[in-house]
């Protein structure tokens, strides 16, 4: 990979990073903040299952990134650090 290739591929992986992160913290957040008393099971079984599954995406993306090369992860963190002050 040339240094182009490593830009555009670390661009797109940070953005698509930062919004499997956001829909884990936002399922989370929703699942948390359900009362279990006045929810219906189903709606909160789904709100669990969804929690569950972002977790899992986002975990598995943390797994991946750890195992790039370093010049790789370093251009992520970059490209990650530019998306989050935008």
């Amino acid at each position: 990979m040339n240094e182009e290739d490593i830009k555009q591929f670390t661009a797109a992986l940070a953005v698509r990073y930062l919004q499997v992160k956001e829909e884990y913290s936002l399922s989370a957040r929703y699942f948390i903040n359900m009362d279990v008393t006045t929810t219906p099971m189903e709606k909160f079984q789904s709100a669990r299952v969804q929690a569950e599954t972002a977790y899992a995406k986002w975990l598995l993306f943390n797994e991946v990134i750890s195992e790039l090369p370093l010049d790789i992860k370093q251009a992520f963190l970059k490209e990650c650090e530019l998306l989050k002050s935008e």
